[in-house]
């Protein structure tokens, strides 16, 4: 019976080259960050550091960024935002807000993008759940580009995420490119 002394894992030399180019890019961050002249301009410069003591704490001490950063805070997913390649219109009124209803049908009658969908039938539907909603100060415009984005789902919703953001900043905008999206060229010939 073999021991766990036979299966042993080779490990990995240490990169003394990776820790030095580190700690030199470190080094001239400093120097810029305190308006001195570049260092790593010289010939042949290597940190007198290279040679420090590699304890875990000093390890990760130095991938320390001026900013206080450090290496797990790059891995790390940044902060998430709700963007969408349509840009809300802004409206006068700042108080206004839907009614949960009003999102809960529009909702329940969603666009998928498939094939056995009709884009115009959705449209046609979608705007006339919009005109049912009058407000002092808000324009129909406003309320259709805040609104439409809960009307997709499925391929449809994966299509308005992939638009570059705030790309589309009108509401003819959106019905050209929704049509031209999901409306084949052979049914428009």
């Amino acid at each position: 019976m073999p021991n766990h002394s036979d299966r042993a894992l080779s490990l990995f030399p240490f990169n003394l080259e990776l820790e030095r180019t580190v700690r030199a890019i470190r080094r001239e961050r400093r120097v810029i960050a305190s308006g001195g002249a570049s260092s790593s301009a010289q010939e042949g410069f290597v940190p007198d550091c290279a040679f420090e003591d590699h304890s875990s704490n000093s390890f990760a001490n130095c991938f320390e960024m001026e900013d206080n950063r450090t290496l797990r805070d790059f891995g790390a997913p940044p902060p998430y935002e709700d963007v969408s390649g349509i840009a809300t219109p802004s409206t006068a009124a700042n108080n206004y807000e839907f009614k949960a209803n009003l999102i809960t049908l529009i909702e329940g009658h969603q666009f998928s993008g498939e094939s056995h969908g009709d884009p115009r039938n959705h449209l046609k539907q979608f705007l006339r759940y919009c005109n049912t909603v009058k407000a002092n100060g808000v324009s129909q415009e406003y309320i259709q580009m805040s609104l439409f984005k809960f009307s997709l789902t499925g391929k449809a919703l994966d299509w308005l995420d992939m638009l570059p953001p705030n790309s589309i900043t009108t509401w003819d905008e959106v019905t050209a490119n929704f049509l031209s999206k999901f409306i084949p060229l052979e049914k428009t010939a």
